[in-house]
């Protein structure tokens, strides 16, 4: 739901070729119709526009680079930052500020929290406390869990992530044998 005139305002800026298509397609409210209602489409990118995914990049861009984390990845609205976690507070608070100046929302109970190098338990909990503070219902992760993505990266997550696909495969192959 990023608000409109944000996103038609970073076009007009650093992409103006695009900005006519895009005040076409965005600088007026739409009309979708369900099941006799009519409804104002008034705030955020169509689904099904190709221009959808870079339009939300662009508005996003100046939020993602203004970040300090040394890792700082992101694929549309699903990002990834790691650093000293005071680092990362600090970004997440940024991030937090910043997306609600556009009409974006953080997910808080999609955020997770990694721990890297170990602290002790005591540590863990001051740290989850102050995330907890900016972003209420944050979610702890242990290192062999990691997924990014949809894919595993740590120990545990790979195994899981390969035997959903083993098992999706499997439901795949049975259902092969009913087609004529």
């Amino acid at each position: 739901t990023v608000d409109r005139s944000h996103f038609l305002e970073t076009i007009r800026l650093k992409r103006p070729q695009l900005y006519k298509y895009a005040h076409s397609a965005y600088g007026k409210h739409s009309f979708l119709y369900f099941n006799g209602l009519v409804l104002l489409s008034m705030q955020g990118i169509q689904q099904g526009d190709p221009e959808g995914p870079p339009i939300f990049c662009d508005a996003i861009n100046e939020i993602v680079f203004s970040l300090k984390s040394a890792l700082n990845l992101w694929y549309l609205d699903d990002g990834n930052i790691a650093d000293h976690y005071l680092t990362v507070l600090n970004d997440l608070r940024t991030i937090i500020a910043e997306a609600g100046k556009i009409g974006l929302t953080v997910k808080q109970s999609k955020c997770e929290l990694i721990f890297l190098g170990n602290p002790s338990p005591e540590k863990q909990a001051d740290i989850l406390s102050e995330f907890n503070s900016i972003c209420p219902g944050i979610q702890v992760t242990a290192p062999n869990d990691l997924n990014v993505l949809g894919a595993g990266v740590g120990s545990n997550a790979i195994s899981d992530f390969l035997n959903d696909k083993i098992s999706e495969l499997s439901t795949l192959s049975d259902r092969l044998g009913k087609l004529d």
